[in-house]
C-alpha cells in the first residue's frame, strides 16, 4: 500500500528515469549475460527501447514511488481490443533486494484494471526466474516458450 505509481508524462521525468537505469538493472537479460556483448550494450538497449516508444499514444509509462522515492518503473502498451502488453518493468539497482519486486506486477495489474483493460499479456525471460515466479503468483499463465539464438560471425 505504500507503493504508488505516477505517469511519466514529460521529458524531465523521462530523463530522470533514463538516468537511473544502470548496467546492473537488467542483469538477467540475454545481452547482459552474453560473453561476447557488454553490460553497457544491454543497458543502452533498454534506454533506446524506452526512448523510441516514449510519447507514442500507445505508451503507458509509469514510475513506482515508495516513501517519496522513485524506485522503478513499468511500461504498458495499448494493443487494442481491451488488451495491454506489459512490455518492460524494473526496480532500480539500489532498491533491489528490498522485497519490492512484486509491486511492479501488482501495480501494473491495478492500473490496467483502473484504465478498463480486460487482459494483460507479457513476456518473461526464463533467465529471470524471480520475475517468472511473481507473474505466476499473480495468476499469469505460460502460453508458450521461445528460444532466441544469436549467430556468431567470426567470433562476434
Amino acid at each position: 500500500k505504500e507503493i504508488t505509481y505516477e505517469e511519466i508524462s514529460d521529458k524531465n521525468e523521462f530523463n530522470s528515469l533514463l538516468e537511473q537505469i544502470d548496467e546492473n538493472m537488467f542483469n538477467t537479460d540475454r545481452v547482459f549475460l552474453d560473453y561476447y556483448l557488454s553490460k553497457d550494450k544491454a543497458m543502452k538497449r533498454y534506454k533506446n527501447w524506452l526512448t523510441d516508444d516514449f510519447g507514442k499514444s500507445s505508451c503507458l509509462l509509469y514510475k513506482l514511488v515508495f516513501k517519496d522515492k522513485f524506485i522503478g518503473f513499468f511500461y504498458l502498451k495499448d494493443i487494442g481490443e481491451s488488451m495491454v502488453d506489459s512490455v518492460l518493468a524494473g526496480i532500480f539497482s539500489q532498491y533491489k533486494k528490498l522485497g519490492l519486486g512484486s509491486s511492479i506486477v501488482g501495480k501494473h495489474i491495478e492500473l490496467a484494471k483502473n484504465l478498463g483493460y480486460e487482459k494483460i499479456i507479457t513476456k518473461v525471460s526464463s533467465n529471470n526466474i524471480e520475475s517468472l515466479r511473481i507473474h505466476l503468483a499473480y495468476g499469469y499463465e505460460i502460453k508458450d516458450s521461445k528460444y532466441v539464438y544469436r549467430k556468431l560471425n567470426g567470433g562476434n
